[in-house]
């Protein structure tokens, strides 16, 4: 039987047998607090409980799957340890509530230093080939996103982001002109992400591309993507740009 600890009033599992300890939070958005359990690492999965309920309904699912993804359930307002309305209170509001919620997103992942830690962590060994590649610098890693502002910031890119990847996958992203001046290209061959066949379109970006993937001997932690305009004369009037992919 996993051991039992007290916090907060609540039971609150430690990690062991690969299942994450359980955090408590207490978090003010749309104007209330709510109290919020968390645990586990990878994308956030909000967990929504009913009527005669609190977060502690969805314990034994955190449990299962805390391996897999962050798992954030919140007391609704009027619930648990979450703030109560003044009067009647819906559907419509409690979605309301955890919409606010979700966008202090920095607040839940820069909450403590190790729940900081785990959420970069996972994306740097999950999109990496070699999963240990940034094991050595994790810390400074966490103590570059404990600054204040950058977690809401990285949050920030991706989200100014959404609506272009929509349309790009709708098809109905615009047409740009390609890029006419010379561009060396290499692309790892293992990269989790991004495989090497997604490189077929290229040539409609890039009119003088020269493109080479990888051998599979080369394990860099962070490949380049070197899009770099070849120097014709003097080496000062060419431009350099590096893309990093994790490899």
């Amino acid at each position: 039987m996993l051991p039992i600890l007290r916090e907060h009033g609540y039971r609150v599992l430690e990690a062991s047998n690969g299942i994450a300890a359980l955090e408590h939070l207490t978090i003010e958005a749309n104007g209330a607090s709510f109290h919020v359990a968390r645990t586990g690492a990878g994308r956030p999965l909000l967990l929504l409980h009913g009527w005669p309920e609190f977060w502690l309904s969805w314990e034994p699912v955190m449990k299962r799957l805390s391996d897999r993804y962050t798992l954030i359930a919140a007391d609704l307002r009027g619930f648990g340890d979450s703030a109560k309305p003044a009067g009647p209170f819906g559907p419509a509001d409690h979605a309301a509530d955890m919409l606010a919620l979700l966008e202090m997103a920095p607040g839940l992942v820069g909450a403590t230093r190790d729940s900081c830690r785990t959420f970069i962590a996972h994306f740097l060994r999950h999109w990496s080939h070699r999963r240990e590649a940034f094991d050595d610098v994790i810390e400074a890693f966490t103590d570059n996103f404990l600054k204040p502002g950058n977690l809401a910031g990285g949050f920030a890119h991706y989200r100014a982001a959404h609506a272009a990847r929509l349309r790009m996958m709708k098809g109905e992203a615009p047409l740009l002109p390609a890029i006419t001046a010379p561009t060396c290209l290499r692309w790892p061959g293992h990269d989790p992400l991004l495989p090497y066949d997604w490189t077929d379109r290229l040539g409609a970006s890039f009119s003088d591309l020269d493109l080479a993937l990888f051998r599979a001997s080369d394990t860099f932690p962070i490949a380049k993507i070197l899009i770099a305009p070849q120097p014709r004369s003097r080496p000062s009037s060419s431009a350099w740009v590096g893309a990093d992919i994790l490899a």
